[in-house]
């Protein structure tokens, strides 16, 4: 009997206490608002690039021309020279800056005992000439951001690039990008920025 009556007292005293509500949870309680700014990511600051297409005057000045090079019938190459203005922020020094360009463009040269060059769009198709064949990339060079001095004096930095008569007419798309080259380590600073050449055949009123 005395088993009963306890039954009897715990059985209401477990419902209970499982049904009791949770005490809500808190939100955390920072001292000092640093603790939360430290967490935030800051991205480092880019370098921007304009592209400009023409050529650099002698008078320190680029004159910009339009897009499209024309190339001689006579088998001769056209020739134009991309700009790179940069907007730098003041965490980089412009003369430890570098531009490097690139191409979409890939042509085989082969060049025989007379001085006669012959460009291929396909390495086996080079070797084939029984001739020796050189890789070339149209626009592949690294500028330094340099003063231009002359009465237009600014800061650019500056790509050849040439049109072969090869496979003509065809669009060429040019690649620049950023580097730092200050100590410790030279890393890329700038996203790609890219400028399309139209390679085409000059006409006879040109």
């Amino acid at each position: 009997m005395k088993i009963r009556y306890l039954l009897c007292f715990l059985v209401p005293t477990f419902v209970w206490g499982c049904t009791e509500s949770p005490a809500p949870l808190s939100a955390p309680i920072f001292d000092d608002v640093s603790d939360v700014v430290e967490d935030v990511f800051v991205p480092p600051p880019t370098v921007d690039i304009l592209l400009r297409v023409g050529h650099f005057s002698l008078s320190g000045h680029f004159i910009e021309k339009p897009n499209e090079v024309p190339v001689s019938s006579d088998g001769s190459w056209g020739y134009v020279q991309v700009a790179a203005k940069l907007d730098v922020p003041e965490a980089f020094d412009p003369d430890f800056l570098r531009v490097t360009f690139t191409s979409d463009r890939v042509e085989w040269l082969a060049t025989d005992t007379l001085g006669n060059t012959y460009v291929f769009l396909d390495e086996q198709e080079c070797l084939e000439t029984g001739l020796m064949c050189n890789d070339i990339v149209p626009a592949a060079s690294e500028s330094g951001y340099f003063e231009t001095g002359g009465p237009f004096d600014e800061r650019l930095a500056i790509a050849n690039v040439h049109c072969s008569p090869t496979a003509l007419p065809y669009d060429l798309t040019v690649t620049a990008f950023v580097i730092d080259v200050s100590y410790p380590l030279a890393e890329i600073v700038s996203e790609q920025t890219y400028v399309t050449i139209n390679c085409v055949q000059e006409t006879q009123d040109e």
